[in-house]
């Protein structure tokens, strides 16, 4: 298969999965890497790279939809400062994560970016399950605003992961909040 020419997605597939990804990243802020990138590298066969970079800016565009729609609703309770923290700490991040991607082999960032799809699903499924008993406790303990270095490292690493494997930096930092903090999903 490596041998073979690329073949350009149909229309119909890069409806759908522009569709699905958009879908996804105004509920929950995910749909770039999680859905475009594998989309691309399985059924239009891009390069790992070039579907990291496509995901990245398709992502821009559904990202400042979902945020529109979300401030409209009400959905965004952190304050600017917070915010505009993230955002910085994601920039800086996504550059570090674009010179590592820079760096590594196509094998080794579809294996990493595997692994990393696996940890943050059972992670996922063990909370959903309510199989973690330390969650409930660490949810309690929690309780309040996340405290002030969460915004720029949480952030930071969001834009790591985000530059080396074109994954949302929304989704990350909402996992982040809502796993680490127990903040609200919505907010």
């Amino acid at each position: 298969m490596s041998g073979d020419p690329p073949r350009a997605l149909s229309n119909a597939r890069a409806s759908v999965l522009g569709f699905t990804a958009g879908i996804l990243n105004g509920l929950i802020a995910i749909g770039g890497g999680i859905v475009m990138t594998p989309g691309l590298v399985v059924h239009g066969r891009a390069s790992p790279e070039v579907a990291v970079g496509t995901s990245l800016a398709a992502v821009v565009v559904l990202s400042a939809v979902a945020f529109l729609m979300h401030a409209s609703f009400g959905g965004l309770q952190l304050g600017v400062a917070e915010i505009v923290t993230v955002v910085v700490a994601g920039v800086v991040g996504t550059q570090a994560g674009g010179w590592i991607l820079a760096r590594l082999s196509a094998s080794w960032m579809l294996f990493l970016f595997s692994g990393f799809l696996l940890v943050m699903s059972t992670r996922l499924l063990v909370q959903a399950l309510g199989l973690d008993p330390g969650l409930g406790a660490a949810a309690e303990a929690a309780a309040g605003p996340p405290p002030w270095w969460s915004y720029p490292v949480i952030g930071f690493v969001s834009g790591v992961l985000s530059g080396v494997f074109g994954v949302g930096g929304g989704a990350l930092v909402l996992l982040g909040f809502a796993v680490l903090f127990a903040m609200p999903v919505r907010e």
